[in-house]
Order: structure tokens, then sequence, then C-alpha cells
């Protein structure tokens, strides 16, 4: 048997638990279309999944702290970029890809890691 008081409770708790993908951006720090980017290529992933049902995706703290520490680990914190050093939109710019390819990169999912290598002075994994 379910019990439905307890599941409708644990459902309420876990839905204000979540952010919408707007509010999700904002916790990344990512502008809109770097949030939107992340979040068309699956690069992060909502929790609960209302937009085939007529809701909004909902997206979890721990999701998305776990993307962040995935993302920079090894990453130094840094005021100014020094030479070298560019933004996601950058590398992409500069290597004429999309963001999502040059994040995939970063986070060790592209089969081909020659690809950006050496434009964006990558170390050999």
């Amino acid at each position: 048997m379910f019990d439905a008081q307890r599941g409708s409770t644990v459902g309420k708790e876990a839905a204000s638990a979540t952010l919408s993908v707007r509010k999700a951006g904002e916790y990344l720090g990512a502008p809109r279309v770097q949030r939107d980017m992340l979040y068309r290529s699956g690069l992060i992933i909502p929790q609960i999944r209302g937009s085939g049902h007529g809701a909004a995706d909902q997206f979890a703290h721990e999701d998305l702290d776990a993307f962040l520490a995935q993302l920079l680990d090894g990453a130094a914190p840094i005021k100014v970029a020094g030479d070298g050093q560019v933004t996601v939109p950058e590398a992409a710019r500069l290597a004429f890809c999309m963001g999502q390819d040059v994040v995939r990169l970063i986070l060790g999912d592209l089969q081909d890691r020659v690809l950006l290598k050496d434009l964006l002075a990558l170390p050999d994994p």
C-alpha cells in the first residue's frame, strides 16, 4: 500500500527544494544564453521533468552543485583573465564551435580532446 498523505508531503518538500530554469541559471551565475545552452544541450538535467506534462522543469541544488564541482575541478580562482585565458563563450568563438562543446571538453566528455586542445592550450588528460 502507498500512503498518499505521506507521499504528497514528500513530493511537496522535493518540489520546494528545486529551482526553475531561470533560477538555476542565477544559481550557476550563468547569463541567459549560457543557461539556455546548458539546459538545451542536456549538460544540466532537471530533477523533476515537467515540460512534457505542461509544467516547468525543476532543478535540484545538489545536481547544480555537482555540475559546478565537476566543471571547476582543478580550476584556480582568478580576478582578471591572463594571457591565454578566456571565458567559455570566448573559447567557443575562437574555436568556431558551440559553447556546449567547450563545456563538454572541460568535463572530459568529448571523445577527441585534440579537437580544441591546441587552440585552448588544455593539458593532456
